[in-house]
């Protein structure tokens, strides 16, 4: 099982990035075949509070599952962000895929593998569904609809922050300790020590007061935690851990929904 944390409300999270593959993430396309790193002096500020629901948060309750819920996440906003039918996709799914039939975690690069491949519907692979021996197998079906189809590996804060202004979310790892739990009143989390032990997807960023970039992540513990399931890092949060970062910003269309937005 991997390492776990409980919450200042009492619930116990668990914890489940693991060490990045180097060979493995070298061989990701970088962002910068996208577009050239912005300056931070054309950054602009994204919220997308207002418009990303609870029914965007997963919740992976009590297993070590974070890849792949914040994978999952991430395509669920891509989808809404360019205007499909809401559908709640499967963490488990794709953590079922890649954690070795173990649930001690997995690799957030592996997590962006099967991204490509597809996740399934929540209600085929529920937060439970960790092993493909949990759900039925027309779930692999249905992972063929659900997929990423652009992304790129993200290796500095100032790509990170140029992947947000153009339109990506972003999949990586923050380091989760008491403090991490602990929001000061901008709604930052605490900086905690260490190697990075979970994974979160971010949609948003914006300036503190104190003139100090942001970038905003919604969790995968639903919305009990934080800011209504949300909180904020910083610069240092992203530099002093174990970075696997990915951005993806294309999903495949539904081939069975009749609700297909218009090629613009």
């Amino acid at each position: 099982m991997a390492d776990s944390i409980v919450t200042p409300d009492g619930q116990t999270v668990f914890l489940g990035k693991l060490p990045p593959d180097p060979v493995k993430r070298a061989a990701f396309p970088p962002i910068l075949q996208a577009a050239p790193e912005m300056p931070e002096a054309e950054w602009k500020e994204i919220n997308r509070r207002a418009i990303i629901g609870d029914e965007f948060f997963l919740d992976q309750s009590q297993h070590g599952s974070c890849v792949g819920f914040s994978a999952a996440g991430a395509l669920m906003e891509l989808r809404a962000l360019d205007g499909m039918t809401f559908q709640r996709l499967s963490g488990a799914f794709i953590y079922s895929k890649i954690n070795g039939g173990r649930d001690q975690g997995a690799i957030i690069s592996d997590g962006l593998e099967q991204l490509k491949l597809g996740t399934c519907l929540e209600t085929e692979a529920p937060w439970d569904a960790i092993y493909p021996k949990r759900y039925p197998t027309s779930a692999n079906e249905t992972a063929k609809r659900f997929r990423a189809l652009e992304a790129y590996r993200i290796d500095t804060w100032e790509q990170f922050i140029t992947a947000l202004q153009l339109g990506f979310i972003v999949v990586g790892a923050v380091m989760v300790g008491n403090r991490f739990m602990s929001l000061n009143a901008e709604g930052v989390s605490g900086w905690d020590a260490g190697p990075g032990n979970h994974a979160v997807r971010f949609d948003g960023c914006g300036k503190l007061a104190n003139g100090e970039w942001f970038a905003d992540l919604p969790n995968t513990w639903g919305t009990s935690f934080g800011q209504h399931g949300r909180t904020k890092i910083v610069r240092k949060h992203f530099e002093t851990v174990q970075q696997d970062s990915y951005c993806v910003r294309a999903a495949t269309s539904d081939p069975l929904d009749t609700n297909v937005p218009p090629v613009v």
